[in-house]
């Protein structure tokens, strides 16, 4: 069920030239992260209706938009978007509403808005990206990139979590060794500017935006936790090999040994009926878990129901007019099971009435259905 996109491809011909105040940022980075690029970074600068079209492209893979709208679907019904909601364009919609600037591991390009000045927030941005950009020459992250494209959902993002906050440490290291006092009071007053300016499209769900922003501060925290730990090399150790889970994100002590057990829901359409068939699967971490509850209870009460995590999976079917589903847990306890069993029970009694939860000794199930005739057939079959 998973797309299969391919990736994007390096663009052709000569780069264009290297602006000297992108020079000035890259150097500043290779101070800050204690290594030299490899070979010039190829950047592009762009209008903003350019990165708007550029964005777009990058994200609308026609494959990646079809999984992305049955993976909708299947969300809808567990409750965590509502429904009708396009994931795919909330996805782009959020992209385009955040960026300013972006590093493609796999196209090797550096794409920024034109500008003939660069604020202290613009330097900032490019510090982020340009961290990316020589992560990427000394590790290759284009490896996390391959998994997404694999489906490999909580790889995918604890790696992202790594890159970000990689490029985050470090490019705040370029501005405390780098800008003067008075472009570090700019870059403050111009950062929380933005934010306060910053609005984020109602078509994207609270549950997206969570998974979205998740990487950069958890990231951030992650690598100053490894740099307490070990230093640069620590981190580079990371980036190297990442960690595999958001819970070893989360949970930084937890990297690299403690790693969840195998999770399976078999194939449920034949036994539901005629005409049912898969419409998604999606791998359900510590951090997935922790935004789900959170649409419904509150951040600390579902950052403990989703702690002690050890597996989780989500696999949904359709006839076309009904769907249903069955989330799957694993806990490190029994008590962590029950913990979890009860804020889901508080969590269902907030807003979902065709669902039921089962208990199968350390792992908790919670059962979806579109109605109540197609819940009592997955209890049945499940």
């Amino acid at each position: 069920m998973c797309p299969h996109t391919k990736p994007q491809q390096p663009p052709t011909g000569k780069p264009d030239p290297t602006p000297k105040e992108i020079q000035t940022v890259e150097a500043q980075v290779e101070q800050a992260r204690g290594f030299s690029f490899a070979g010039p970074v190829a950047t592009q600068t762009v209008t903003a209706e350019q990165m708007k079209s550029k964005l777009l492209t990058e994200l609308g893979d026609p494959a990646e938009l079809k999984y992305l709208t049955a993976q909708g679907q299947a969300l809808a019904l567990m409750g965590a978007i509502p429904a009708g909601v396009d994931l795919g364009k909330a996805i782009q919609d959020f992209a385009s509403a955040q960026v300013a600037g972006f590093y493609d591991p796999e196209t090797k390009q550096l794409v920024f808005l034109a500008k003939e000045t660069l604020t202290p927030l613009d330097r900032f941005v490019l510090a982020h990206e340009l961290t990316h950009a020589l992560d990427d020459q000394t590790f290759d992250l284009s490896r996390f990139a391959a998994l997404d494209r694999r489906c490999q959902d909580e790889a995918g993002a604890a790696a992202r979590a790594v890159a970000e906050g990689s490029a985050t440490v470090y490019s705040v290291k370029v501005v405390t060794d780098s800008f003067t006092a008075l472009d570090q009071a700019a870059l403050v007053k111009q950062g929380l500017t933005v934010a306060s300016n910053a609005d984020i499209p109602d078509s994207v769900p609270p549950f997206v935006v969570q998974l979205q922003e998740w990487p950069y501060m958890a990231g951030m925290k992650f690598i100053q936790y490894e740099q307490s730990q070990g230093g640069d090399k620590a981190v580079n150790a990371a980036l190297k090999h990442p960690p595999v889970t958001t819970e070893q994100i989360i949970h930084p002590a937890k990297y690299p040994s403690d790693v969840p057990q195998p999770m399976d829901i078999p194939d449920l359409g034949s036994a539901l009926g005629s005409g049912w068939r898969d419409l998604a699967v999606g791998q359900v971490g510590e951090e997935w878990l922790s935004a789900y509850m959170g649409l419904r209870l509150d951040a600390s009460e579902a950052q403990v129901a989703a702690a002690g995590w050890n597996g989780g999976l989500f696999r949904a079917w359709t006839d076309g007019k009904h769907t249903s589903a069955v989330l799957s847990t694993a806990w490190d306890t029994q008590n962590d099971s029950e913990q979890f069993g009860d804020a889901m029970k508080r969590w269902l009694g907030k807003g979902s009435e065709n669902a039921e939860i089962v208990h199968v000794g350390d792992q908790v199930q919670v059962v979806f259905g579109s109605d109540a005739q197609t819940l009592e057939q997955m209890l049945a079959v499940s």
